[in-house]
């Protein structure tokens, strides 16, 4: 029963829709030969630190310095190999210059200083040795596309633009206001007079004498 409970957790991955297994057995694989690459090449920058500490002594023969600068200087040497950019100190010393009690003294604080110092200088020397560019890797990125030509066109002063040559109708005038309409020609037709009614008479009177 055991044998077959095992079995079938072991298969469980590989019915999976994503490949536990293959991604498992490619990490246990693939991480720790790259992490041993990089501890080679640590290596290899540590020695080339020391060859250009032993340049630096040379170069300034009778000079004093000390262990912390010493330190400093190898550190600034690698990072500045493996990691680029400007040769800049790190804000803080590392740890092992914070975590003693000696370390708060103005002795520590020396060491401290020196240590800044020493990184400063060593990684100014890693960036003009100019070693960094055989750690790049190059990479080919596609160019920019050319840009199209503008079609643009010069016209010289006071001559017409193109499609331009038909002059533009000149606008309609306004309309004149409404006027009463006229009467159509013809003959004049003159209205019959007015009548007058009759005036009423009177009656005549009698003539003879009167009684």
């Amino acid at each position: 029963m055991r044998v077959v409970t095992a079995a079938t957790l072991a298969l469980l991955p590989a019915l999976s829709g994503c490949n536990i297994a293959h991604y498992a057995s490619h990490n246990l694989i693939n991480d720790p030969i790259l992490e041993s690459h990089r501890i080679k090449l640590r290596h290899r920058l540590r020695a080339d630190a020391r060859d250009a500490w032993k340049q630096e002594c040379q170069s300034t023969p009778g000079a004093d310095f000390s262990a912390a600068y010493r330190d400093g200087f190898l550190d600034g040497f690698v990072d500045n190999l493996d990691n680029g950019g400007p040769p800049q100190p790190p804000v803080a010393p590392p740890t092992r210059y914070r975590r003693k009690v000696d370390d708060f003294t103005p002795a520590g604080q020396q060491a401290e200083r020196d240590y800044l110092a020493g990184f400063q200088r060593g990684a100014e020397v890693a960036f003009h040795s100019g070693c960094r560019q055989a750690l790049l890797v190059e990479m080919a990125l596609p160019g920019p596309k050319p840009e199209s030509p503008l079609s643009i066109t010069c016209i010289p002063a006071g001559a017409s633009q193109p499609g331009a040559d038909t002059p533009s109708p000149a606008p309609a005038p306004a309309d004149p206001p409404a006027t009463p309409a006229d009467p159509p020609p013809g003959p004049r037709v003159t209205p019959p007079p007015a009548v007058r009614p009759p005036f009423k008479t009177r009656p005549a009177s009698p003539t003879g004498p009167r009684p």
